[in-house]
């Protein structure tokens, strides 16, 4: 339910003889004309609310006249409202509402629900609609009426640039105290820096909508102890979940311990003003949350030297929701899943102008970032709402600009019987899959891995284990070789006079002499080939590509083991000598469980896994290379890698990307 204050007078009064009750029947259409506009309005469920200025009848008729006159203004109030279907009057600087409107309002048969200016007594409470706290009176921090009687709702009035003042403190205090906003438009000043304020507001107002069962509970907690004197807070518990409004009045802010509440197996903590991940330590059978509050600069035009206030909120929701991401693939889990509850996705932040992704809830829900919403690294915000759009639970993965997203879905092919002939099938089903940076701390490949090739890298979290359905598929039994490249490239003239479009011949097949392999190397992987050469020889031999999740079962992932053969490292089943690439087929004692050779430490392996963070296009490869680079940070570590090890590799260009130590191998459907 909404309200909706309807006042064309007070921009007006005294520019001719008309009283204020002149002005709504002159309106176009008349008092007909409104009521029917009013009907509109009361069937989206919006209460309306007449403006009655009573200082305008005082100031027309003056002091003396006015004793004998005030009945009969009452009396025109109540003949408007009945003749429009208002539901309630502005008692306009009338603290209390007059007996004569209430005692009038009952005779014809509807009451009119008045809505005072300031705190109403508590016998005026049980009658009026709500209660009207104006920023042109005293600066309210805590509003005790709000806990004797909280059934009564208050408005806290402001405007933009009213009386030369921002906002702010106004929407901050407001939320504060569980009160809603009249926000007066009818003066033509604005604040210099009122446009700041209205984000406040709509974070403020989505709280309040969200969690309406709170707000409107009549057990709220206020005052609650805090860590920080600067800082207030009030608790409203409904059900289970509790919401705790913030109100910093320190222009330092404020960073670290802030709350202690007793610890609830199952709950958790959100920050639902930033919606950031909230930290806590618990200590005797206690949590004590860290939460930080901006500071401010102080306001010097702020009435009665009152200062600014900075918002907070943190919310106490049951464990219903899980949530993980693995690059543009979002997996959501929901417990106690009931009718009608649904999922809202947001980027960044919770805002007016930006629209979630809604879906039903189910006990598994997985997301496809990528479709859905393009390439983002924004955080994302996962709501549970149940039918009444009331918030259940909250999670937020944060916002990592090394977060990497597909660029596109790989390319689908089924072998054929010519393609399957010198290919294993990988049975499918599912295994626990998980990777980890190549390196601990240094992620990111920029330039070629030859030796004297600087390489630089930025940091890349792992994956931690989770279980993955793969269908059946095809692979190479060894990576692509120099002979087989070269067929490819006489069968084709592929970058051989004509050149492909978007492709660059730098450092192609620099290795080859005479445009053929090197004598005695026929039979080793094939490098300095570039992503999209291997992209142009699976498509001509009727292949494509493997997944990073392929590639790795059918190094024997599926399993948990470290290396193809097992858990330990044995130099005599892999190229463990450093000095250059050896034949596919030279280690057959380090084939994976299904039989596939020459996964690691010969060349790297380009797979399907093209992503990007925003910044850079990058192909994830594994295996690991002959080439040990010298040890320091600022070198990707060669030789032998785990299978479950990968490695980002910017694709910065092809004269780039073509290098000594990656080459590639082809997978296909079933």
């Amino acid at each position: 339910m909404g309200f909706f204050r309807f006042t064309p007078i007070d921009i007006r009064a005294g520019f001719d003889e008309r009283d204020q009750f002149a002005h709504f029947e002159d309106m176009p259409g008349g008092l007909a004309g409104l009521r029917n506009e009013i009907d509109k309005i009361h069937s989206l469920g919006t209460r309306i609310i007449l403006g009655y200025c009573y200082w305008s009848e005082y100031d027309r008729v003056g002091a003396d006249a006015w004793e004998s006159e005030k009945v009969q203004s009452y009396n025109k109030l109540l003949d408007l409202a009945a003749a429009v279907d208002a539901d309630g009057a502005v008692m306009d600087c009338m603290s209390s509402t007059p007996d004569e409107i209430i005692e009038g309002s009952r005779q014809r048969g509807k009451a009119l629900l008045p809505y005072n200016e300031g705190d109403p007594s508590w016998w005026e409470s049980q009658t009026n609609l709500l209660g009207r706290i104006h920023d042109a009176g005293p600066m309210y921090e805590f509003n005790l009426k709000r806990y004797v009687a909280p059934h009564h709702p208050i408005l806290r009035v402001t405007g933009p640039g009213t009386w030369g003042k921002r906002m702010r403190n106004d929407f901050v205090l407001s939320f504060f105290n569980g009160h809603g906003v009249e926000i007066l438009t009818m003066f033509p000043e604005r604040h210099p820096d009122c446009r700041a304020d209205w984000p406040i507001l709509a974070r403020a107002l989505d709280i309040l909508r969200t969690n309406r069962e709170c707000f409107t509970a009549p057990d709220w907690e206020p005052l609650v102890p805090t860590l920080d004197q600067k800082v207030w807070a009030n608790c409203w518990p409904a059900g289970d979940k509790a919401i705790y409004t913030l109100c910093g009045t320190s222009p330092t802010g404020h960073r670290g311990e802030l709350l202690k509440l007793k610890h609830q197996p199952g709950y958790h903590y959100v920050d639902l003003w930033d919606y950031r991940p909230i930290s806590c330590r618990s200590v005797d059978g206690f949590d004590i949350l860290d939460y930080d509050i901006e500071g401010y600069t102080p306001d010097q035009g702020a009435p009665h030297g009152t200062g600014d206030y900075s918002p907070g909120c943190i919310a106490v929701f049951p464990e219903l929701l899980a949530v993980s991401r693995y690059f543009e693939m979002l997996n959501i889990t929901v417990r106690d899943v009931q009718p009608d509850d649904a999922l809202e996705i947001w980027l960044g932040t919770v805002r007016p102008d930006q629209q979630p992704l809604v879906l039903p809830a189910a006990s598994k829900v997985e997301v496809d970032l990528l479709q859905e919403f393009g390439h983002t690294n924004e955080a994302i915000i996962v709501r549970l709402i149940d039918k009444n759009r009331q918030l259940k639970d909250v999670q937020t993965l944060p916002a990592d600009p090394f977060r990497f997203f597909r660029l596109e879905k790989p390319r689908r092919v089924k072998a054929s019987k010519a393609a399957q002939e010198g290919m294993i099938r990988v049975p499918g089903g599912e295994f626990m899959y998980s990777i980890q940076p190549s390196q601990p701390h240094w992620q990111y490949t920029y330039y070629n891995q030859e030796p004297n090739h600087e390489t630089l890298y930025t940091t890349h979290p792992g994956l931690p284990p989770q279980r993955v359905a793969v269908p059946p598929f095809w692979i190479d039994r060894y990576p692509v070789t120099n002979a087989q490249f070269a067929a490819f490239v006489e069968a084709t003239g592929y970058l051989q006079g004509a050149s492909v479009p978007g492709v660059l011949k730098q450092n192609f097949l620099k290795h080859f002499q005479d445009g053929k392999p090197p004598v005695g190397q026929e039979n080793h992987p094939v490098v300095y080939v570039s992503y999209e050469d291997a992209l142009a020889y699976c498509q001509w031999a009727g292949k494509r590509l493997p997944t990073e999740v392929e590639w790795q079962l059918a190094a024997g992932g599926g399993d948990g083991r470290l290396y193809p053969w097992g858990n330990e490292v044995d130099d005599s089943k892999y190229n463990s000598s450093g000095t250059g690439t050896t034949p596919v087929d030279a280690h057959p004692a380090g084939a994976s469980p299904v039989g596939v050779e020459d996964l690691v430490g010969n060349v790297w392996q380009w797979t399907a896994s093209l992503m990007t963070e925003g910044q850079h296009d990058v192909v994830f490869i594994r295996g690991g290379c002959w080439y040990k680079a010298p040890e320091g940070t600022w070198w990707v570590k060669g030789g032998l890698h785990r299978i479950n090890d990968h490695h980002p590799f910017p694709l910065f260009g092809p004269g780039m990307n073509r290098c000594s130590t990656v080459g590639f191998r082809c997978a296909a459907d079933d």
